[in-house]
């Protein structure tokens, strides 16, 4: 999926072969490994920020993109900081898979307040972009039919002078693995 969306980026002039890249929730990112798929089409592309709180998983971001750039340093606890937004290298890539634990349909004890606190945590982490404007945001959730109208409003108002463009992509369908795993991407281009 990464592969296809950062193609679509590159094909369509919003990035650049040789761009910067960072992500939030990150993770020991699967979307890194998508760009790297994509070998010389990516250009010599630079991993320039994440955020991870789980510090053994941090541990392991840094350690598997640090021939990407990566530096402990450039690693935060927790997306939703503003000093570490402050202090973060701009992208111009940025994704964010927020926590989907509110709104999975497994999840049969989310609560109403929860939900509104990921929504409210989503709105915070989104100061990286809006402070370094990056020409391409992407965001990843799971589908539900509760989440999309929010999360889509979230976005955009909280990222004026961006383009949304929205997709649900199965993994069994795209990505060749054995089970259904509906996901909902946003491509947000700056305009």
């Amino acid at each position: 999926v990464a592969c296809a969306i950062v193609e679509l980026c590159l094909t369509r002039g919003w990035l650049r072969p040789g761009f910067k890249y960072a992500s939030a929730c990150s993770g020991v990112d699967g979307f890194a490994l998508g760009i790297e798929m994509l070998g010389d089409r990516a250009g010599d592309w630079q991993y320039v920020g994440a955020s991870e709180k789980e510090p053994k998983r941090a541990s392991l971001l840094v350690e598997a993109w640090a021939a990407r750039g990566l530096r402990t340093e450039s690693v935060a606890t927790d997306a939703r900081d503003p000093a570490g937004c402050a202090e973060a290298q701009p992208a111009d890539l940025w994704v964010m898979t927020p926590n989907c634990e509110p709104w999975s349909t497994r999840n049969r004890l989310a609560s109403t307040a929860e939900r509104a606190q990921s929504m409210r945590d989503v709105r915070e982490m989104l100061a990286h972009a809006r402070a370094h404007g990056p020409s391409v945001v992407v965001v990843e959730n799971v589908e539900t039919a509760e989440l999309f109208p929010m999360l889509s409003e979230v976005l955009v108002s909280a990222l004026p002078g961006y383009r949304p463009f929205t997709q649900v992509i199965d993994s069994r369908e795209h990505g060749g693995v054995p089970h259904d795993r509906k996901r909902r991407f946003w491509v947000l281009v700056r305009v």
